[in-house]
Protein backbone atom coordinates (compact mmCIF):
# COMPACT_ATOMS: atom_id res chain seq x y z
CA UNK A 1 0.00 0.00 0.00
CA UNK A 2 1.29 3.05 -1.34
CA UNK A 3 0.99 6.21 1.52
CA UNK A 4 -1.95 8.31 2.23
CA UNK A 5 -2.82 10.79 -0.65
CA UNK A 6 -3.10 14.01 -0.37
CA UNK A 7 -6.98 14.87 -0.63
CA UNK A 8 -7.88 18.55 -1.88
CA UNK A 9 -10.91 20.22 -2.92
CA UNK A 10 -11.25 22.32 -5.80
CA UNK A 11 -12.31 26.55 -5.28
CA UNK A 12 -14.57 25.48 -8.37
CA UNK A 13 -16.77 24.88 -5.05
CA UNK A 14 -17.44 28.19 -3.99
CA UNK A 15 -16.96 31.85 -4.78
CA UNK A 16 -13.82 33.96 -3.81
CA UNK A 17 -15.43 35.81 -1.28
CA UNK A 18 -16.25 32.21 0.78
CA UNK A 19 -12.34 31.59 0.64
CA UNK A 20 -11.81 31.59 4.72
CA UNK A 21 -14.91 30.30 5.72
CA UNK A 22 -14.01 27.75 2.94
CA UNK A 23 -10.63 26.93 4.29
CA UNK A 24 -11.98 26.42 7.80
CA UNK A 25 -14.47 23.95 6.80
CA UNK A 26 -11.87 21.67 4.76
CA UNK A 27 -9.80 21.73 7.66
CA UNK A 28 -12.13 20.75 10.00
CA UNK A 29 -13.75 17.67 7.43
CA UNK A 30 -9.77 16.11 7.15
CA UNK A 31 -9.13 17.67 3.36
CA UNK A 32 -5.55 18.20 3.23
CA UNK A 33 -5.45 20.65 0.31
CA UNK A 34 -7.01 22.99 -1.63
CA UNK A 35 -6.85 22.94 -5.51
CA UNK A 36 -6.15 26.26 -6.35
CA UNK A 37 -8.61 27.55 -9.48
CA UNK A 38 -6.68 31.86 -9.99
CA UNK A 39 -9.90 34.13 -10.47
CA UNK A 40 -11.27 32.52 -7.25
CA UNK A 41 -8.19 32.61 -5.57
CA UNK A 42 -7.09 36.16 -6.38
CA UNK A 43 -9.99 37.53 -7.61
CA UNK A 44 -8.28 38.86 -11.08
CA UNK A 45 -5.39 38.19 -12.86
CA UNK A 46 -4.13 41.75 -12.43
CA UNK A 47 -4.09 40.91 -8.47
CA UNK A 48 -1.83 38.35 -8.47
CA UNK A 49 1.61 39.59 -7.48
CA UNK A 50 4.04 38.19 -4.97
CA UNK A 51 2.40 39.75 -1.48
CA UNK A 52 -1.06 38.00 -2.99
CA UNK A 53 0.75 34.78 -2.91
CA UNK A 54 2.53 35.12 0.25
CA UNK A 55 -1.11 35.93 1.22
CA UNK A 56 -2.14 32.99 0.47
CA UNK A 57 0.21 30.16 1.31
CA UNK A 58 0.09 32.12 4.56
CA UNK A 59 -3.66 31.75 5.23
CA UNK A 60 -3.52 28.16 3.51
CA UNK A 61 -0.69 27.15 6.10
CA UNK A 62 -2.64 28.34 9.22
CA UNK A 63 -5.19 26.06 7.81
CA UNK A 64 -2.62 22.98 7.41
CA UNK A 65 -3.64 22.92 3.86
CA UNK A 66 -1.22 22.75 1.04
CA UNK A 67 -1.82 22.91 -2.66
CA UNK A 68 -1.21 20.17 -5.02
CA UNK A 69 -2.31 21.75 -8.17
CA UNK A 70 -3.92 24.33 -10.06
CA UNK A 71 -6.82 24.42 -12.44
CA UNK A 72 -9.20 26.95 -14.64
CA UNK A 73 -6.41 28.43 -15.49
CA UNK A 74 -7.48 30.16 -18.89
CA UNK A 75 -10.76 32.44 -17.71
CA UNK A 76 -10.46 35.67 -18.71
CA UNK A 77 -7.06 35.17 -20.84
CA UNK A 78 -8.06 36.14 -24.86
CA UNK A 79 -5.90 34.93 -28.02
CA UNK A 80 -4.71 31.74 -27.14
CA UNK A 81 -5.95 28.47 -29.01
CA UNK A 82 -3.91 25.25 -29.45
CA UNK A 83 -5.19 24.76 -33.01
CA UNK A 84 -5.33 28.39 -34.47
CA UNK A 85 -2.59 30.07 -35.42
CA UNK A 86 1.25 30.40 -34.29
CA UNK A 87 0.52 33.76 -32.50
CA UNK A 88 -2.48 31.82 -30.41
CA UNK A 89 0.11 28.69 -29.42
CA UNK A 90 2.76 31.80 -28.48
CA UNK A 91 0.26 33.24 -26.16
CA UNK A 92 -1.06 30.07 -24.76
CA UNK A 93 2.47 28.32 -23.88
CA UNK A 94 3.25 31.76 -22.49
CA UNK A 95 0.15 31.72 -20.11
CA UNK A 96 0.68 28.39 -19.15
CA UNK A 97 4.32 28.80 -18.45
CA UNK A 98 2.71 32.07 -15.85
CA UNK A 99 0.62 29.12 -14.38
CA UNK A 100 3.55 27.36 -14.11
CA UNK A 101 5.54 29.77 -12.17
CA UNK A 102 2.58 30.67 -9.86
CA UNK A 103 2.11 26.70 -8.72
CA UNK A 104 5.71 26.65 -8.06
CA UNK A 105 5.03 29.82 -5.70
CA UNK A 106 2.41 28.06 -4.00
CA UNK A 107 3.76 24.69 -4.24
CA UNK A 108 1.48 22.64 -6.55
CA UNK A 109 3.05 20.16 -8.78
CA UNK A 110 0.91 19.78 -11.33
CA UNK A 111 -1.66 22.73 -13.14
CA UNK A 112 -4.53 20.91 -15.22
CA UNK A 113 -5.17 21.35 -18.92
CA UNK A 114 -9.05 21.03 -19.64
CA UNK A 115 -10.14 23.93 -21.62
CA UNK A 116 -11.67 22.27 -24.42
CA UNK A 117 -12.90 25.11 -26.11
CA UNK A 118 -8.69 26.04 -26.46
CA UNK A 119 -8.09 22.84 -28.27
CA UNK A 120 -11.26 21.90 -30.82
CA UNK A 121 -9.40 21.33 -33.91
CA UNK A 122 -12.22 22.27 -36.28
CA UNK A 123 -12.24 20.68 -39.46
CA UNK A 124 -8.54 19.39 -39.60
CA UNK A 125 -7.95 15.70 -40.41
CA UNK A 126 -7.72 13.80 -37.01
CA UNK A 127 -4.39 12.83 -38.59
CA UNK A 128 -3.23 16.35 -38.76
CA UNK A 129 -4.66 17.57 -35.68
CA UNK A 130 -2.93 15.10 -33.39
CA UNK A 131 0.45 15.85 -34.93
CA UNK A 132 0.12 19.42 -34.47
CA UNK A 133 -1.10 19.15 -30.64
CA UNK A 134 1.69 17.02 -30.31
CA UNK A 135 4.08 18.97 -31.49
CA UNK A 136 2.78 21.86 -29.43
CA UNK A 137 3.01 19.89 -25.89
CA UNK A 138 6.36 18.94 -26.54
CA UNK A 139 7.19 22.59 -26.72
CA UNK A 140 5.43 23.06 -23.45
CA UNK A 141 6.88 20.37 -21.64
CA UNK A 142 10.46 21.96 -22.81
CA UNK A 143 9.71 24.84 -21.77
CA UNK A 144 8.51 23.68 -18.26
CA UNK A 145 11.60 21.73 -18.10
CA UNK A 146 13.82 24.53 -18.12
CA UNK A 147 11.58 26.93 -16.52
CA UNK A 148 9.31 25.22 -13.89
CA UNK A 149 8.86 21.98 -11.26
CA UNK A 150 5.18 21.99 -12.80
CA UNK A 151 3.74 19.12 -14.53
CA UNK A 152 0.84 19.68 -17.24
CA UNK A 153 -1.84 17.16 -16.89
CA UNK A 154 -3.96 17.13 -20.04
CA UNK A 155 -7.52 16.38 -18.97
CA UNK A 156 -10.09 14.13 -21.22
CA UNK A 157 -13.28 16.75 -21.60
CA UNK A 158 -16.77 14.61 -22.39
CA UNK A 159 -19.06 15.95 -25.10
CA UNK A 160 -21.21 17.48 -22.69
CA UNK A 161 -18.69 19.61 -21.93
CA UNK A 162 -18.11 21.57 -25.21
CA UNK A 163 -15.28 18.08 -25.11
CA UNK A 164 -13.93 17.50 -29.43
CA UNK A 165 -10.08 16.25 -29.23
CA UNK A 166 -9.38 13.71 -26.26
CA UNK A 167 -12.65 13.13 -25.12
CA UNK A 168 -11.69 9.81 -23.43
CA UNK A 169 -9.04 8.44 -21.24
CA UNK A 170 -7.97 6.25 -23.84
CA UNK A 171 -7.50 8.78 -26.27
CA UNK A 172 -5.80 10.64 -23.66
CA UNK A 173 -3.56 8.23 -22.59
CA UNK A 174 -2.11 7.47 -26.25
CA UNK A 175 -1.74 11.05 -26.80
CA UNK A 176 0.08 11.15 -23.42
CA UNK A 177 2.17 8.28 -24.33
CA UNK A 178 3.15 9.53 -28.27
CA UNK A 179 3.65 12.91 -26.60
CA UNK A 180 6.00 11.02 -24.35
CA UNK A 181 7.20 13.50 -22.17
CA UNK A 182 7.94 13.42 -18.30
CA UNK A 183 6.33 16.75 -17.71
CA UNK A 184 2.86 16.56 -20.18
CA UNK A 185 0.86 13.77 -17.92
CA UNK A 186 -2.88 12.52 -17.36
CA UNK A 187 -5.32 13.89 -15.31
CA UNK A 188 -7.60 11.54 -14.33
CA UNK A 189 -11.49 12.64 -13.73
CA UNK A 190 -14.25 10.45 -12.62
CA UNK A 191 -16.82 12.33 -14.28
CA UNK A 192 -15.51 11.44 -17.25
CA UNK A 193 -14.65 8.15 -17.06
CA UNK A 194 -17.96 7.33 -15.51
CA UNK A 195 -20.01 9.27 -18.78
CA UNK A 196 -18.34 7.41 -20.84
CA UNK A 197 -18.81 3.95 -19.03
CA UNK A 198 -14.66 3.40 -19.73
CA UNK A 199 -13.57 -0.45 -18.82
CA UNK A 200 -12.07 -0.63 -15.45
CA UNK A 201 -9.64 -3.25 -16.48
CA UNK A 202 -7.42 -0.27 -17.79
CA UNK A 203 -7.69 1.54 -14.66
CA UNK A 204 -4.09 -0.10 -13.95
CA UNK A 205 -2.44 0.48 -16.94
CA UNK A 206 -3.67 4.18 -16.89
CA UNK A 207 -2.20 4.28 -13.72
CA UNK A 208 1.49 5.12 -13.89
CA UNK A 209 0.67 7.99 -16.45
CA UNK A 210 -1.63 9.80 -14.25
CA UNK A 211 0.06 12.82 -12.27
CA UNK A 212 -3.11 14.36 -10.87
CA UNK A 213 -7.00 12.87 -9.96
CA UNK A 214 -10.13 14.19 -9.71
CA UNK A 215 -13.69 12.67 -7.64
CA UNK A 216 -16.28 14.03 -9.80
CA UNK A 217 -20.04 13.74 -10.84
CA UNK A 218 -20.89 13.81 -14.76
CA UNK A 219 -22.28 17.28 -14.10
CA UNK A 220 -19.68 18.64 -11.78
CA UNK A 221 -22.64 18.42 -9.21
CA UNK A 222 -22.14 16.98 -5.28
CA UNK A 223 -20.59 13.82 -5.03
CA UNK A 224 -24.05 11.85 -3.65
CA UNK A 225 -23.80 8.32 -2.92
CA UNK A 226 -23.40 6.82 -6.11
CA UNK A 227 -20.83 8.96 -7.10
CA UNK A 228 -18.96 8.27 -3.64
CA UNK A 229 -19.36 4.00 -4.44
CA UNK A 230 -18.30 4.62 -7.75
CA UNK A 231 -15.26 6.78 -6.21
CA UNK A 232 -14.55 4.17 -3.79
CA UNK A 233 -14.61 1.28 -6.76
CA UNK A 234 -12.10 3.28 -9.15
CA UNK A 235 -9.65 4.45 -6.65
CA UNK A 236 -9.57 1.42 -4.96
CA UNK A 237 -8.19 -0.24 -8.44
CA UNK A 238 -5.53 3.08 -9.07
CA UNK A 239 -4.49 2.93 -5.73
CA UNK A 240 -3.77 -0.58 -5.27
CA UNK A 241 -2.40 -0.35 -8.36
CA UNK A 242 0.63 2.46 -7.39
CA UNK A 243 -1.47 5.98 -7.83
CA UNK A 244 0.87 8.54 -6.49
CA UNK A 245 -1.21 11.90 -7.29
CA UNK A 246 -3.21 14.08 -5.03
CA UNK A 247 -6.83 13.87 -5.95
CA UNK A 248 -9.19 16.35 -5.82
CA UNK A 249 -13.25 16.51 -5.46
CA UNK A 250 -13.87 18.53 -8.41
CA UNK A 251 -17.83 20.25 -8.28
CA UNK A 252 -18.98 23.50 -9.75
CA UNK A 253 -20.32 26.44 -7.67
CA UNK A 254 -23.43 27.44 -10.01
CA UNK A 255 -24.20 22.90 -9.96
CA UNK A 256 -24.63 22.91 -6.09
CA UNK A 257 -27.31 24.91 -5.45
CA UNK A 258 -25.81 27.65 -3.31
CA UNK A 259 -24.73 25.05 -0.34
CA UNK A 260 -21.13 24.30 -1.03
CA UNK A 261 -21.14 23.61 2.64
CA UNK A 262 -22.79 20.70 2.62
CA UNK A 263 -21.55 19.63 -0.34
CA UNK A 264 -17.81 19.65 1.00
CA UNK A 265 -19.03 17.70 4.27
CA UNK A 266 -20.69 15.28 2.27
CA UNK A 267 -17.37 14.97 0.30
CA UNK A 268 -15.06 14.58 3.23
CA UNK A 269 -12.35 12.45 2.88
CA UNK A 270 -13.29 10.02 5.95
CA UNK A 271 -17.05 9.40 3.83
CA UNK A 272 -15.86 7.48 1.18
CA UNK A 273 -11.59 6.48 0.66
CA UNK A 274 -11.34 5.71 4.41
CA UNK A 275 -9.40 2.81 3.70
CA UNK A 276 -6.91 4.40 1.69
CA UNK A 277 -6.64 7.84 3.82
CA UNK A 278 -6.66 6.40 7.23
Amino acid sequence: MNQKPVYAASQLAWAHEENARAFAQLRACGYSGVEIVPLKAFGSWDAINDQAVTDLSTTLAQEGLIVPSMQALFFGISDIHVFKGEAERANLRAHILRCARLADQVGAKTIVFGAPKLRDPGERPSAAALDQAQEFFVSVGDELLKNSNATLTIEPVAAHHGGTFLKTHQETAAFIQSVNHPRIRLQFDLGCWLTHKEDEQMLPALTPLIAHSHISAPMLGRIDAAIAADARHCFSILLEAGLQSAISVEMLDNQLGGDWHAALEEARPSNFLANFLA
